[in-house]
């Protein structure tokens, strides 16, 4: 809609997009009538409303993918090119606030200002907030749902993980979304009647992360109205070759569409690129850039070998316009193997993993005996030709944004970030594997990248280390060194570098990238990797057989003391004790009036028995505490209400509460999170109960085996 005309500073002449349109409420004659009504702030001029519009059923709601035919009154599909989102409104352009939205912020303890919500096109941000905390930039649409409607948008979250994010509020209950750095969907149904909804970007006091700050690019809200009279045409960038579609589809990147309503794309030239969305493409730049190739050295012959050039794949230049530099002969000395690898007998210039359950011994490999076991065991990532490595884990990789290549470059004896992403590219590059106790992982990387934009370490779902880019090209490499935590035991681990672009594409391509290189594990658990030693099994471990390729964790139920001897067995546990989990040095004393079970993994109380408290003597009745929960609801961020349940069972475990895999989780008692009917297990108060005693109360205390040596006093009236 526009209000001005550019040139002479009058109002426009009215058009169709300033008119809106609204049904009445079901009549008594079972119809509707369509109103139609001149869009707020209705400043345009000579303009005539159309007549109203009678006789429509109560009964007629058009779904997404249709419209309301006004001439046959019925819902007819849309047509190619056009896209409805059936009784609702979707916003996916973002030149500027539509007049449903408002946006502020605010910030707590001694106030002051900070930056609203802004909007860049494609896209709307939560404002860059980096140089404050404790505040809140707020995003607010009020809704009134006439039938059973849903709201949907497309998020993400560069922030502090756990403690900043986004917030999204229907009404008064809220949900909070972390650190997620590609576009994710989230859908919540809606009831009929009128709603508030809130997307808040909440900072807690300290610590910046990331680009700090929400991302948002689509918003659908559905239900706001009975039926669509017409279907959107789709804009340029994006095409529906489909009927009956209830959105478009962008182009994919080196693809364009120039025109509204395409029901297809068209291919760039052979010299041209285009990011996703496309409506034109641009002109490829020549591979004159040293970022735009590689090289390769072959085998070490009596002191003699090739250094060999290769374009950097996939290329982000017209390589058939341009040309690699000449292939250097050259001396060379071959290098020796590295830690847990023996000379290749076939190739001295190569060097291989000794088989699991071995070692090396000089040049060649030992097996392990019976009480040990290879280890650590040691994967070496040096060599970045054809494709991802998929040995020791499984490295993979991608990009999401205005991505010039989809992910990180193979660069022979480096991986890059690629060169030519457009601002808003994530491109990342994730192993996957499973990692030993005491492992850890160097890497050598290069920030050849332009101040502003910032390289992320992540283990798991916590980003563990930030470097930014300072602009200094080229940036020599760094050695960086990271030790996996006890949580990381034996467990699927992801490991992931993600290159936050905040500034356009450089001129200077070799200012434009990350390189990373020599990527080495000391401690994987599976895959084509080699030990660097036999080991002795102690401290909770054993090996009863020889060769074996790492030392078995003791079963629960048993448990092994030894610090420094080879063990071939781990021990029952006796003598009223118990070990819940795997990999127990020691057997835990059950609590007070427990006993351990036949298996010795846990204590029980007998509440058919009256229970002896150990400080009176006196006897009490324990058996009303099986099977139980208090529910109680807390304020979140902006009084928002967060329900939450305790659930136990003193008289056996209460498979109530799941782990983050859905899960039962075998604990007395445990904290649950009922917001949106999830039960996940938030807190285990563990699996050892000891008594305490006061004048008329008994109290028991439930020990956090899972969070360290601490108990909570949880009071039986």
């Amino acid at each position: 809609m526009q209000i001005y005309d550019d040139k002479i500073g009058t109002p426009c002449i009215c058009n169709e997009d300033d008119i809106g349109e609204q049904f009445t409420g079901c009549l008594p004659d079972n119809t509707r009538t369509l109103m139609y009504f001149w869009k707020p702030p209705a400043v345009c001029l000579n303009g005539t409303l159309p007549p109203p519009v009678t006789g429509i059923p109560c009964d007629l709601t058009c779904n997404e993918g249709a419209y309301l035919s006004l001439d046959t009154m019925k819902c007819e599909p849309c047509n190619t090119g056009h896209y409805s989102a059936g009784g609702g409104e979707k916003w996916t352009d973002w030149n500027h606030f539509p007049g449903q939205f408002s946006t502020h912020c605010v910030r707590g303890g001694a106030g002051g200002t900070c930056n609203q919500w802004q909007f860049y096109e494609e896209y709307i941000d939560s404002g860059d907030n980096s140089q404050w905390h404790y505040l809140e930039s707020v995003l607010d649409l009020k809704v009134h749902i006439v039938r059973s409607g849903l709201v949907r948008f497309e998020y993400a979250v560069s922030a502090e993980p756990g403690f900043d994010g986004l917030w999204f509020v229907v009404d008064d209950l809220g949900v909070m979304f972390q650190s997620n750095r590609n576009f994710t969907s989230y859908t919540r149904f809606l009831t009929p009647g009128f709603h508030q909804l809130s997307w808040k970007y909440y900072k807690d006091y300290s610590v910046t992360r990331g680009f700090d700050r929400a991302f948002i690019r689509m918003i659908e809200v559905v239900g706001t109205t009975y039926a669509k009279t017409a279907c959107e045409e789709c804009k340029p960038g994006y095409y529906m070759n489909a009927t009956g579609s209830s959105e478009c589809e962008p182009c994919p990147a080196g693809t364009f569409s120039g025109d509204v309503a395409s029901t297809s794309c068209t291919r760039c030239d052979s010299d041209e690129y285009s990011f996703e969305g496309a409506s034109s493409c641009i002109k490829s730049r020549p591979c004159n850039d040293t970022s735009d190739y590689s090289f390769y050295e072959t085998d070490c012959v009596n002191n003699r070998n090739q250094k060999i050039y290769t374009w950097i794949l996939p290329a982000a230049c017209d390589t058939a316009r341009s040309t690699l530099p000449p292939n250097e002969d050259q001396t060379c000395t071959i290098q020796p193997c590295k830690s847990g690898q023996i000379p290749d007998p076939n190739n001295p210039n190569n060097c291989i993993y000794c088989p699991p359950g071995s070692a090396p011994s000089g040049t060649t490999c030992a097996t392990c005996q019976i009480g040990y076991a290879g280890s650590p065991r040691v994967a070496y990532f040096d060599e970045w030709r054809d494709e991802l490595p998929q040995t020791a884990g499984n490295f993979t990789s991608g990009c999401s944004g205005n991505c010039m290549v989809d992910g990180w470059r193979l660069g022979q004896w480096f991986i890059d970030s690629g060169v030519g992403h457009g601002s808003g590219a994530f491109p990342w590059l994730r192993w996957t594997g499973e990692v030993v106790e005491h492992a850890t992982l160097t890497f050598n990387y290069s920030l050849s990248c332009k101040s502003g934009d910032v390289l992320q370490f992540w283990v798991n779902s916590q980003i563990t280390e930030e470097f930014e880019c300072q602009g200094v090209c080229p940036s020599p490499f760094q050695t960086y060194t990271y030790r996996f935590n006890l949580d990381a035991i034996n467990k699927g681990t992801t490991v992931t570098w993600v290159l936050l672009k905040t500034t356009a594409a450089a001129p200077d391509h070799d200012c434009d990238r990350v390189l990373i290189s020599d990527i080495n594990f000391i401690g994987v658990h599976e895959g084509e990797a080699g030990s660097i030693q036999c080991m002795a099994c102690n401290s909770g471990t054993y090996s009863d057989q020889g060769g074996a390729h790492f030392c078995q964790p003791c079963h629960p139920g048993t448990a092994n003391p030894n610090k420094n001897s080879p063990s071939t067995i781990c021990y029952p546990c006796t003598d009223n004790t118990f070990a819940d989990g795997h990999g127990q040095v020691n057997c835990i004393p059950c609590g007070d009036s427990t006993t351990a079970s036949s298996d010795g993994t846990h204590c029980v109380f007998n509440c058919s028995n009256l229970v002896i408290a150990p400080e009176s003597g006196r006897s009490y009745n324990l058996a009303p505490l099986g099977n139980w929960n208090i529910s109680y609801t807390t304020s979140g961020v902006n009084d928002t209400l967060i329900e939450f349940q305790i659930i136990g069972n003193v008289c056996g475990w209460s498979s109530s509460c799941v782990n983050s895999f859905g899960n039962p989780l075998d604990s007395y008692v445990c904290l649950a999170d009922r917001l949106n009917q999830q039960n996940n297990a938030l807190q285990d108060f563990g699996k050892v109960v000891h008594m305490t005693e006061t004048t008329d109360i008994v109290g028991l205390n439930f020990h956090y085996t899972s969070f360290g040596n601490c108990t909570t006093n949880f009071p039986c009236l």
